[in-house]
């Protein structure tokens, strides 16, 4: 894959299609009010990209397994938040489900929340700080968990402190990613020197369907011949490293399939090689893509498809301190994958104090393929990033 000279720098693997997992609490409101975006050009209407941000819930909250209590000690009483674990089981990729938890104050004197904050930077949540829990109310905190495109299991983890207490109560909120072919387990293990194993495909509903490519090159198969056997509905496919070392090692591993509802199945590839270092760069320019890989699924040669990527604040090694205002005004984007896409820059929105969200129009270029794996950077004035793309090409 070549590389425009001027998006040179080694991939920073995988672009927000709703986030991990969103979570959004009340009251207050979801960050500053973004401006009227810009006019995005064209839309793939032959192909529906995922990358719309635009997304329903699966499922009423009702639907989600609710378990639990978290206690915590405070001067008068307790509260008392529940449930203390929230389960929407699974869910579909790039889905939004919305639930509700409930702090009670069980005591006699008044509270004040001092912060609540996420567990990793792919959660968000409105500022709650200096809110009062009067003694015997019950506030409600509503959440949402926004479902990545990629399969697996997705937990993100809420701390509530409350002012003048040591403790901090803790509540959680998952869902299970699947996909309509499924696979198990949704990662490839590639660490402490293993290059290889088997990951299971298996469609949801039980339809047959082919494995057209593992990684853009031929499956191969435990117990299955494609030359003799019938389509099944499950299948044993292999994967191999061997021979790869350092920024070559791809950071997803990709099954295509004949199916026109899950024709990429990708699968996580976790190695020393595919974690935190392939991005360096992060530290200085202070921001991160907040999903930097997108699965596009299959889409058509000269059709143009809009895509949006939010850009985050960090600075970790500066305690989160905004010590560059300019880092999220992007100056452009452009191909670095020359030979498979085209890729143009269609503006900005500033969605908050931490986040800015990128508009995008990317065409693919071909040639026809079973798998297209390309980066798309983005330039800021602060420092340049990759988002990767992967999609089935088609004429």
């Amino acid at each position: 894959m070549g590389m425009n000279a001027k998006y040179s720098f080694i991939p920073a693997l995988a672009l927000r299609l709703g986030g991990v997992l969103g979570l959004v609490l009340l009251p207050a409101s979801c960050g500053d009010d973004a401006t009227t975006p810009p006019a995005v050009g064209s839309t793939n209407t032959t192909n529906q990209s995922p990358a719309s941000k635009a997304t329903t819930p699966s499922s009423p909250p009702s639907q989600a397994s609710a378990s639990g209590s978290e206690d915590m000690l405070v001067p008068g009483g307790y509260l008392k938040i529940s449930p203390s674990l929230l389960d929407f089981g699974a869910v579909g990729p790039g889905t939004v489900h919305p639930t509700t938890f409930r702090i009670s104050n069980i005591g006699t004197q008044d509270v004040v929340v001092e912060s609540v904050t996420p567990s990793c930077v792919c959660t968000t949540l409105t500022d709650l700080n200096g809110v009062t829990i009067p003694a015997g109310a019950t506030i409600e905190m509503a959440a949402s968990l926004d479902a990545p495109r990629q399969p697996g299991e997705k937990e993100a983890k809420v701390f509530l402190r409350i002012v003048g207490v040591e403790g901090v109560a803790m509540v959680k909120i998952k869902g299970m990613v699947t996909l309509p072919i499924q696979p198990t387990p949704t990662y490839a293990d590639a660490l402490k020197g293993v290059t290889g194993g088997v990951i299971d495909l298996s469609s949801q509903d039980g339809r047959p369907f082919s494995v057209v490519a593992s990684n853009g090159s031929p499956p191969v198969f435990e117990g299955f011949d494609p030359a003799t056997d019938q389509p099944r509905n499950s299948y044993r496919v292999k994967w191999s490293i061997a021979g790869l070392a350092g920024p070559s090692i791809p950071r997803w591993w990709i099954f295509t399939t004949d199916r026109d509802d899950c024709p990429l199945v990708p699968c996580r590839l976790r190695n020393e090689n595919t974690g935190a270092r392939r991005d360096m760069e992060r530290m200085t320019r202070h921001w991160i893509i907040d999903e930097d890989f997108l699965d596009l699924g299959s889409v058509q040669i000269g059709q143009p498809i809009d895509l949006t990527c939010v850009i985050k604040h960090y600075n970790p090694r500066g305690g989160g301190a905004v010590e560059q205002s300019n880092w999220w005004q992007v100056l452009g984007v452009g191909s670095a994958s020359t030979e498979s896409l085209r890729a143009e820059f269609k503006g900005v929105v500033r969605l908050s104090d931490e986040e800015a969200e990128v508009r995008i129009q990317m065409t693919p270029t071909g040639p026809p393929s079973d798998l297209m794996v390309g980066y798309i950077g983005i330039r800021t004035s602060t420092g340049n990033g990759l988002l990767e793309v992967a999609a089935k090409v088609v004429r």
